[in-house]
């Protein structure tokens, strides 16, 4: 199974219609989409992406769907959740790196992805989820995840139950996927 897959099979298992979730990384609108068929338009989806065409792409994904209504998209940076997102969500998606047919001079950095995962961990109601695709082969990828890594090995046990994924048989740069539920 594709760590996609596995990602999107860990917070499907929890979304309901009406539910409030963020996509951290907009992208091409994959994920946004993903989440809108399980919230519907009576949810909130909370997207963001530092690049207009994103934003767009994601837009008009979601408006070909029929699920237009549940978008409240963002062009700026995924840092400023906390500032966007007024309540609780269920669960939270990234997919970092760069945008897939994008530059790829313009890349998720860890300083700005720290903030964010922990705003959105802070978001999350009891027993909501965050997954986390990262890609340490992109430039500066591999301080993301190693930052990743680090703050995740330490979060409470007690509060967080944090799995980590990858391809035992792949490269040592291929992608990982870190699910986090939230205990309490």
């Amino acid at each position: 199974m594709r760590l996609l897959e596995l990602a999107r099979l860990h917070i499907a298992a929890i979304l309901q219609p009406g539910d409030c979730v963020i996509d951290g990384t907009a992208g091409n609108g994959h994920d946004s989409l993903f989440l809108a068929q399980h919230i519907g338009v009576e949810g909130e989806l909370y997207a963001f992406d530092l690049q207009e065409a994103a934003i767009e792409a994601t837009r008009q994904r979601l408006n070909q769907a029929g699920l237009g209504a549940c978008l409240r998209a963002h062009c700026c940076s995924h840092e400023q959740i906390a500032q966007h997102v007024p309540s609780t969500v269920r669960a939270a998606m990234f997919n970092l790196g760069y945008l897939p047919g994008g530059d790829h001079r313009i890349v998720t950095r860890a300083s700005s992805s720290m903030r964010a995962i922990e705003s959105s961990l802070g978001l999350l109601v009891p027993k909501g989820r965050l997954t986390l695709m990262v890609y340490p082969a992109h430039e500066g990828g591999e301080e993301e995840y190693r930052a990743i890594e680090q703050f995740l090995a330490v979060l409470p046990i007690r509060d967080y139950i944090v799995s980590r994924s990858e391809a035992h048989n792949g490269a040592a740069t291929a992608p990982l996927l870190f699910s986090i539920e939230k205990s309490k």
